[in-house]
This record gives C-alpha cells, structure tokens and sequence, in this order.
C-alpha cells in the first residue's frame, strides 16, 4: 500500500469516530510513530510505497482505534511536557491541563528557592508525569510519588527508568486508614495531587474513550463523597509538609467552591484557585 491509500483507509474507517482536526492529528501521530514521518512527509511522500511491516502495523493501530481505545493506548506512549511517557490502561493519560499544574509548581519553587533538601511528594502519581517533569526541571530536589496501584507503579518506574530520573515510588493506599501514615519521617516544601475527583453521575457525560477504557479507579469517586480524598489528604497534610510548604490539587471545576471550603476548614489560610487553558477552575494551591 501507499501512503495515501493508508490515510484513506485510517479516514474511511475512523470518521465516525473522530472530528475532521482531530482525525487529522491522529492520522500524523501514528505516521510519526510506525514510520517516522513528519506532517510534511504525509503531503511530499503521500504515493510513497509502505514495506509490508510497516502496513502491517498500521493495521494493527487501526484496528485498536476501530475499537474505540484512545490512540495514546494504541501506540503505547503519550507525550506530557516534552516527555515521551509509557502509558497502558493500567494508568490515566496525561492530560495538557496538568501541564499548568506543573508549571504552576515550577514557578513557585524556582521563586521560593527553598534550598538544598528541598523535596517534593506527588500523590496518586499514575504514570508518574508530574513527578518526572518536575525531577526532570528540579534536578536537585528529592521526588517522591506514591500511588495505590502497582501495576500504576511499575509503568512510573519504568518511565523513570527510560528519561533516567530519579524519583524514589512507594506503594501506598490513601483510603486504607482513617490518616495518612506514610513511610519515613520525611517532610516536603511541595506536595502535589491529581487525584479522581470525577463523579458517577458525571460519568455517561464522558466520551466512551474515558470512560471504557481509562482506569476507574483513577477517574471516578461516588457522589456522595465526592471530596473524599481532598478531605483525607488534607487531614493528614501537616504530618509530611514543612512549615512554609504548599499542597496543589487539580480539580473538578464543579467542586472547586467545594474544595476551597474545605482547604479553609482544615485550618489553611492561604488558598488560591487558578482557571487552566480552557478558561475553568481546575487548580487549586494552599500553605500553612
């Protein structure tokens, strides 16, 4: 087959599934991945002929996407702040959103300067692409992450492994006590968390992409508790933050008025909400 007789094919059998821009962005990311094609090469090699290993793969990722997996699934990688991370079903997508609150952290620690032993904790890490980025800009600053999934773990490593970052993964379950006990004594300036914070009934909203096929586990909390980890974090914070520190949450723009009561209830006097790209309350920052 042909290159272009391959885009037709991924067009004539995606359309229904994808917008005409994102089909477009899609059909680049799987050249780029099987061949190595640039979007320029889609245009100047379009009646170039695929080797039979080549078209064989595309099939392969065409059929995967013909089922409704999310394309980073398919190809096995997703790209969070200039990172190439190994992602599976076993951990959530990377989210551009989350870049923000990456950036956000970046900003306040380059500017707060808090010295050697500086140490940052990332919890319900997944992929570990918040803890990696960070490490990869904050080299001098111990990262620990935690999550409860092991399979979630051994995908973090592996990437820490593949961009040789040293971040230092504990297997630890949130909800397993009534408080937050971790492992050690340590104490860190930043803490950071994406935890699940969208609601079941929130659910049959999401496209099926999310929803049967990202982990539940990570996504989801039920509706009558839907602050259930903010709360269990935040009554256990001042155990493992310094005095001076700060803890950021990404978050559901429909319990952000939720949250920011409860950061204020727990005894925090510094609270900040922040709006990402898309114009919605999805970050918050407090200190003590």
């Amino acid at each position: 087959m042909k290159v272009h007789e391959v885009i037709a094919q991924f067009r004539n059998s995606l359309l229904t599934f994808y917008e005409a821009g994102e089909l477009d962005q899609l059909i680049y990311l799987c050249f780029e991945d099987v061949v190595g094609f640039t979007k320029t090469d889609l245009v100047t090699r379009r009646n170039e002929l695929l080797s039979s290993v080549a078209v064989d793969s595309f099939m392969k990722v065409l059929s995967g996407l013909e089922s409704g997996m999310p394309v980073q699934y398919v190809l096995g990688h997703a790209w969070f702040y200039g990172m190439k991370l190994k992602v599976s079903p076993a951990v959530l997508i990377p989210r551009q959103e989350t870049e923000e609150l990456v950036e956000w952290i970046l900003k306040d620690a380059l500017q707060k300067k808090p010295g050697s032993g500086a140490s940052i904790l990332d919890l319900c890490t997944g992929s570990g692409c918040i803890a990696l980025a960070l490490k990869k800009q904050l080299p001098e600053f111990h990262v620990d992450a935690l999550d409860n999934s092991e399979l979630a773990l051994d995908i973090a490593k592996s990437n820490a492994e593949m961009l040789g970052l040293k971040v230092s993964f504990i297997h630890y379950d949130l909800l397993k006590e009534k408080y937050i006990k971790l492992p050690g004594d340590t104490k860190y300036d930043f803490v950071v968390c994406n935890p699940p914070y969208v609601t079941l009934t929130e659910k049959s909203e999401m496209h099926t992409r999310v929803k049967d096929f990202e982990p539940h586990t990570a996504l989801f909390v039920e509706d009558d508790d839907p602050l259930l980890f903010y709360r269990r974090i935040l009554s256990s914070v001042h155990t493992f933050i310094k005095a001076g520190g700060s803890i950021y949450f990404e978050i559901n723009e429909a319990l952000s008025e939720g949250v920011q009561s409860l950061t204020v209830n727990s005894g925090f006097q510094q609270v900040e909400l922040r709006k990402d790209m898309n114009d919605k309350w999805r970050m918050i920052k407090v200190s003590n």
